[in-house]
């Protein structure tokens, strides 16, 4: 045997390969090639800037022959990665040209312009109602400046519209915002308390509205010592807007260093505090809102309202709460049985629930008044896979589990996830998932996990829209600022979704390489310092050896 076959096997197996994928990493190039490629790619991860920090990489070709990797059967957190996982399993489960319908129904009779009951506005799992990003705009072709948000929700316009117009002119019981086609379970297991309170731990509900949160806007007063003047976008009177923020001289160092926005959970009050100099810009903070559905009816309440219809009730949140053992989404044989059944026949299959009808349907003796459907799946994937937006990918993980389950838990959902990826050949010991978006602190994978997802995905019929949702290095989405500017050597060559949580950071996807092949990767780190980017350098200079092929 060669001394440089001697050590393609050392390499091979310092990296948990064996000899035979030392074998397969000669494609395109010499075994000494491909070792200096693992090499190099070791060497970065020992930098002394980040060598305290967890490494894991895997790379393969398209077809799934290996090419290097380090730690690749250790567990990582996934971050935001999760979203490829779910991403995956929605398009294949649900079918990427599905929608979600929003329904507005009375209950009793409706006569002479006066309904005897409530109205009821269900919600069918539409990630994006009442939001206005699906679909994804590239920042190319984006208005500058961004247009300002709108103080109504047009969708919950569009629906008031249609009640007036099948003649609804008086309620004599409540406007309802009914989220149980999920069960209601709205914070995943390992969401920390202060996501909880903003954008990326907005709660999750089947009536999803303006992607569940208030855009709060703190403007300075007209002269120094004023107070500020704090307004709520959608203008829907929820939250009590406590304000002791004040307006501070015209280029003066606020004396508080910033405008700090503070609500308790659960409560709905939100107190804002600090100081904005005269002639400084709008501050912006978007918080959750705690209780969708109930959010929803007081907006299809006042947009009822100022068109002259009288409601006698208030408006209300209609939950269903289903407690269902277990929160980590272990399938079982049962559950590997129904997704190969789904996957063998998606339309033909059929879920039936014994005593009682799927929740979000319209029941006896309700009248359909109005319908919201949304954009296809797909185009709502390819904007959560853009900006990583949190919220959407929980509830394709819910629809999941409204769709094939009965008591349409987390759980069961979970269930279903991890029976897709099992089924498409990844080891269920590679997989720990709790939700759907990557924030909780519990999702583990390992990287040989995410590249066997994405080399099974490169198969799927989905695959082109799929790899298009990915962020494109130097170009769009997260990786807008990464590998460019355009013109650089991969700028438009890196296809790759992103993940940040707390000191895990991620990059998984597609690279095209200076010979013209598509790889496959994905590097994860965890326990990097706090306040850091050293891991990040780090993580581009590695897409870059694997780019660069030696």
């Amino acid at each position: 045997m060669t001394p440089t076959s001697l050590k393609a096997i050392f390499v091979a197996c310092m990296f948990g390969l064996g000899p035979i994928h030392a074998q397969m990493s000669m494609q395109g190039g010499t075994q000494g090639t491909a070792v200096g490629f693992c090499d190099k790619v070791l060497a970065l991860t020992n930098d002394p800037t980040v060598a305290a920090a967890h490494w894991g990489v895997s790379v393969t070709t398209m077809d799934g022959a290996l090419l290097c990797g380090i730690n690749q059967a250790q567990l990582f957190r996934p971050a935001s990665n999760n979203k490829l996982l779910t991403a995956a399993a929605a398009l294949a489960l649900l079918g990427p040209d599905r929608r979600f319908t929003t329904t507005v129904v009375a209950e009793g009779e409706l006569k002479g312009g006066v309904l005897h009951g409530s109205l009821r506005l269900l919600g069918g799992g539409d990630p994006g109602f009442g939001a206005h990003d699906v679909p994804y705009v590239p920042p190319a072709l984006q208005a500058k400046p961004s247009p300002p948000e709108p103080p109504t929700i047009a969708d919950i316009e569009e629906l008031a519209d249609a009640v007036v117009a099948k003649g609804v002119r008086s309620i004599r019981g409540d406007v309802v915002g009914d989220d149980s086609y999920f069960a209601w379970d709205p914070y995943p297991r390992g969401w920390m308390m202060e996501d909880l309170l903003g954008y990326d731990g907005s709660p999750v509900s089947a009536l999803t509205i303006h992607d569940s949160l208030v855009e709060i806007d703190v403007a300075a007063g007209a002269k120094a010592g004023d107070p500020a003047v704090v307004t709520a976008l959608p203008d829907v009177p929820y939250y009590q807007l406590d304000n002791e923020a004040v307006t501070g001289a015209a280029g003066e160092q606020p004396r508080t260093g910033r405008v700090s926005m503070d609500r308790d959970l659960g409560s709905r009050t939100i107190t804002i505090s600090g100081e904005i100099a005269a002639g400084d810009a709008v501050r912006k903070q978007r918080v959750a809102i705690h209780d969708p559905a109930e959010y929803a009816a007081l907006a299809l309440k006042l947009a009822l309202e100022r068109r002259g219809v009288k409601v006698a009730g208030a408006a209300v949140a209609g939950h269903e709460v289903v407690r269902a053992a277990g929160r980590g989404g272990r399938a079982d044989s049962g559950t590997d049985t129904v997704v190969r059944t789904i996957l063998a026949d998606p339309a033909g299959y059929k879920l039936t629930c014994p005593l009682k009808p799927a929740a979000g349907e319209p029941k006896p003796k309700q009248t359909v008044l109005a319908t919201h459907q949304s954009p296809r799946l797909m185009d709502d994937v390819i904007y959560t896979a853009k900006v990583s937006q949190n919220l959407h990918a929980e509830v394709f993980l819910r629809d999941l589990g409204a769709v094939y389950s009965c008591d349409r838990t987390p759980a069961a959902a979970m269930a279903i996830v991890r029976a897709y990826l099992v089924q498409a050949g990844i080891a269920s010991a590679d997989l720990v998932l709790y939700d759907g978006s990557g924030l909780s602190g519990h999702d583990m994978v390992t990287p040989r996990a995410m590249t066997g997802l994405l080399v099974y995905a490169a198969k799927q019929p989905w695959f082109a829209g799929f790899k298009a949702a990915l962020p494109v290095g130097g170009v769009d989405g997260t990786l807008a600022s990464r590998f460019g500017p355009p013109g650089s050597a991969l700028a438009g060559r890196v296809f790759a979704k992103t993940g940040t949580l707390g000191e895990s950071r991620d990059l998984s996807g597609y690279l095209a390489t200076a010979t013209g092949q598509t790889l496959v990767f994905s590097v994860l780190v965890d326990n990097h310092p706090p306040t850091t980017t050293a891991d990040r350098v780090v993580m581009d200079k590695i897409v870059e050896t694997i780019a660069a092929g030696n």
